[in-house]
């Protein structure tokens, strides 16, 4: 079983043990308190989530523009973040908070996210030097395989090409539907998250 996949059902169990908690803390509270026990339930559920904003401002910035197609704003957000982290390495422990499923470590997803603005922008030996960095970081982040696996099919290296599609697979991105469902939670959640 991959790392991935293991993230995958952890979360899975929490988002599951939470909503029972939620539920029969809710329905064994008084009638008379049941919507000031709510409601500061869901208070403390917004508070890993602001934490995070707070942290990570610049990279949920960089995610949004990357999804609107502004790739300049979102190199320069990207860039602005993985300066902050590389000064402040402690700022990783955040990611804890943001429900990551692919990587254990967000210097690596930035420098992920940056080789996909450079793969965009058809700089493939840029992109390169970013999937490296990312891969050297964290080499069970399945993302920048794939990444990979595009600059050798741009590049006419179809083996490689299929032998990092299969790396990709093989820690835990098979892009399945849980996959495309993480995929657009992220994209939304940056959106909900960038202050600009």
């Amino acid at each position: 079983m991959n790392r991935t996949l293991c993230l995958k059902i952890l979360y899975g169990v929490i988002l599951i043990s939470l909503a029972t908690i939620v539920y029969w803390s809710i329905s064994n509270t008084n009638k008379d308190y049941r919507l000031v026990t709510s409601l500061f339930i869901g208070l403390l559920l917004l508070i890993p989530g602001r934490i995070s904003q707070y942290f990570y401002q610049d990279f949920y910035t960089g995610r949004k523009y990357m999804n609107k197609n502004d790739l300049d704003k979102a190199l320069y957000h990207f860039l602005q973040f993985e300066r902050c982290i590389e000064e402040k390495p402690w700022k990783k422990t955040v990611l804890w908070m943001t429900w990551s499923v692919y990587t254990i470590d967000i210097l690596a997803m930035v420098k992920h996210n940056i080789s996909c603005i450079y793969i965009n922008k058809k700089q493939y030996e840029e992109a390169e030097k970013y999937i490296k960095e990312a891969l050297n970081i964290d080499n069970k982040y399945p993302l920048p395989y794939l990444n990979r696996s595009i600059i050798n099919m741009a590049n006419g290296k179809k083996e490689e090409c299929i032998n990092n599609i299969e790396k990709s697979i093989k820690l835990g991105m098979n892009n399945s539907k849980v996959d495309k469902i993480i995929k657009n939670m992220q994209s939304v959640y940056a959106n909900i998250q960038s202050v600009e």
